[in-house]
C-alpha cells in the first residue's frame, strides 16, 4: 500500500489513536472513513514490537490502557 508510508510508526501514537477511535460515534455512518483509517493505522501500530507498559497512561491519571474496551 502506498498510503502506509504516510502513517507514523511510533509506539507513542498507539494510545492517542485508540482514544480517537473510541471517541467516534459508531452510529454516525458519515464517519465510516475516519473509523476505517484509524483501524488501518492501529493495525500498523500493532505490528511494532513493544511492551504494553510503555503505553499505559494510568500513571498520568488517565484511564489505564488495559481497561479500555470497545
Amino acid at each position: 500500500m502506498k498510503i502506509v508510508k504516510f502513517f507514523s510508526h511510533e509506539v507513542s501514537d498507539f494510545e492517542p489513536a485508540l482514544k480517537l477511535l473510541r471517541s467516534i460515534d459508531i452510529n454516525d455512518h458519515d464517519k465510516w472513513e475516519l473509523r476505517y483509517i484509524m483501524l488501518l493505522w492501529l493495525s500498523i501500530l500493532c505490528l511494532i514490537p513493544f511492551d504494553l507498559k510503555t503505553i499505559d497512561s494510568s500513571e498520568t491519571g488517565n484511564v489505564p490502557f488495559n481497561t479500555i474496551m470497545f
